[in-house]
């Protein structure tokens, strides 16, 4: 009876489906966006993973830092020689300098697609833990002017292996050959690099140094001293970001609640005005059923399985394209493996199921009250 009734009011029905189905899909993507999203991406780091970066370490600082690191006990990664340049040119074939003039607004015709903003250059002798050669050789002991990409990159600026790269640091300019493309494991929240040269290209440039450590509780006070002691070093904390986008995520959150507020108040009503539009034809029904025999309370349990039914399958209808767009969200914003959420597959038919019920009868509950002699007064 309930399916009956269900494709009976198709039309209205199917305008209902989308509305709630709208409204349950916003709501399970905002529960997990808050609630797991943060923490499975926090969960696939290493428990000694680094949290905070130290940048903009001089030459002279190096072994003094790395000395009190030591004497307490702070884990530090590498550090790493760093300088600031862009890539200026593919082949001889300028790039764009700015991300306005790589989405089709090029003022210059015959730039090609750029990065559109400085990169940190680094040279090493050795592939970083953290990275793995896919394709080419890494750099030979006498390599001149090489150059390895890491994977990404390579597609952004669309070179491959023996492309010559040029690039511009301050007013000075080299070039270096690509001759190996990297894969980078970038959830280790140690210093990675698009770009790595050979140790050849940058040696007469003068470099800064960044390096990432892991700061236990108990060891804020050490490292605020160190900062205290190297005022010219910026410290990154990882956890300050997490925080941040914790924050953005929260303030997202709130917006697309109150679209949700509007939207599930607009399927209340549409749910209301169906019911009150369609009362005459439910009162006929029931007086039938009634002639035929048919108990109240199959009638009222008949009734409640129609909306049960309608609430459940918007329910899942918005688990669905929830997990779809969780899973665009995990693999594009947070960089994760995708994975599908089954909880939502429940909680999504349950809560439609009893919204859409629990309002639905209760506009409907005074009439099955009714005797039969009271339906046929009200008909006529």
């Amino acid at each position: 009876m309930a399916i009956a009734s269900i494709q009976k009011r198709a039309n209205v029905n199917a305008v209902q489906l989308i509305s709630f189905s709208l409204a349950i899909k916003l709501l399970l993507f905002l529960v997990v966006l808050k609630n797991d999203m943060i923490a499975d991406w926090q969960s696939q780091l290493p428990a000694d993973a680094p949290n905070a970066f130290l940048v903009n370490i001089t030459q002279n600082e190096l072994e003094p830092i790395n000395e009190y690191l030591a004497q307490k006990g702070i884990q530090v990664s590498e550090f790493y020689p760093t300088i600031r340049g862009r890539v200026n040119a593919v082949n001889g074939e300028l790039v764009a300098r700015s991300v306005s003039l790589q989405d089709n607004e090029k003022k210059d015709e015959e730039a090609r697609a750029g990065i559109g903003r400085e990169l940190n250059l680094t040279w090493l002798k050795d592939v970083p833990d953290q990275n793995e050669v896919t394709q080419g050789t890494w750099f030979g002991e006498n390599a001149i002017a090489e150059a390895s990409v890491e994977e990404s990159m390579l597609q952004r600026l669309d070179v491959e292996i023996g492309d010559t790269l040029t690039f511009l640091i301050g007013s000075q300019s080299f070039d270096a050959k690509i001759t190996s493309v990297r894969k980078v494991n970038w959830a280790t929240l140690k210093p990675n690099f698009f770009i790595i040269l050979s140790p050849d290209v940058l040696a007469d440039f003068p470099a800064t140094y960044i390096s990432s450590v892991r700061i236990e509780p108990e060891q804020k006070r050490d490292f605020s001293q160190l900062l205290r002691t190297y005022p010219t070093i910026t410290a990154i904390d990882v956890d300050n970001f997490v925080k941040q986008i914790q924050t953005t995520i929260s303030q997202v959150s709130l917006a697309i609640g109150f679209v949700l507020a509007i939207v599930v108040l607009c399927g209340a009503l549409v749910l209301i005005s169906q019911v009150q539009a369609s009362l005459g034809e439910r009162m006929q029904e029931i007086v039938i059923l009634r002639t035929l025999g048919a108990k109240s309370r199959l009638i009222k349990n008949a009734t409640l399985y129609e909306f049960l039914l309608l609430g459940g399958l918007a329910g899942l209808v918005a688990a669905f394209f929830s997990d779809i767009a969780l899973l665009i969200v995990q693999q594009q914003m947070f960089d994760l493996a995708g994975k599908l959420h089954p909880h939502i597959w429940i909680i999504g038919p349950l809560a439609g199921g009893v919204f859409v019920a629990g309002l639905g009868y209760l506009m409907i509950a005074r009439t099955l009250k009714q005797n039969t002699q009271g339906l046929v007064r009200a008909l006529g």
